[in-house]
């Protein structure tokens, strides 16, 4: 048994539906994390994934590369992996490692400056 925190779901998700984080996505939901965005993908390839970091606190380099990886994966079967929602944490620490443009946000820097307005990543390079 995992000591990692079980994910919210959303009431109601159906299938296909946005895989939603738990708070913390730290070392020790890696493996958790992984699993989930595999399983998604393996259910139908090519498919347009939804991750909804809305709630995310915390969130470490592992699991940033997890969903740049699936990105990627996704990107080469002709899919799409979208990190709907990011919370400050998810740009703060994307944007730290310099993979905020790879995963499609925003830089916490730029949001902080909008005053925490979303912005989109093409908003940045004007």
């Amino acid at each position: 048994m995992s000591n990692s925190p079980e994910p919210a779901r959303a009431e109601g998700a159906q299938p296909g539906g946005p895989l939603v984080c738990p708070a913390v996505l730290d070392l020790a939901s890696a493996s958790w994390l992984r699993d989930e965005v595999l399983r998604v993908m393996s259910a139908s390839p090519g498919l347009a994934v939804e991750i909804d970091a809305g709630a995310v606190t915390q969130i470490d380099t592992a699991n940033v590369q997890i969903l740049l990886a699936a990105r990627r994966e996704l990107e080469r079967q002709g899919g799409t992996l979208t990190v709907r929602s990011p919370s400050a944490a998810v740009l703060r620490v994307a944007t730290r490692l310099g993979l905020a443009a790879a995963l499609d946000l925003p830089s916490f820097d730029a949001q902080a400056a909008a005053g925490g307005a979303p912005i989109s990543p093409s908003d940045e390079r004007k």
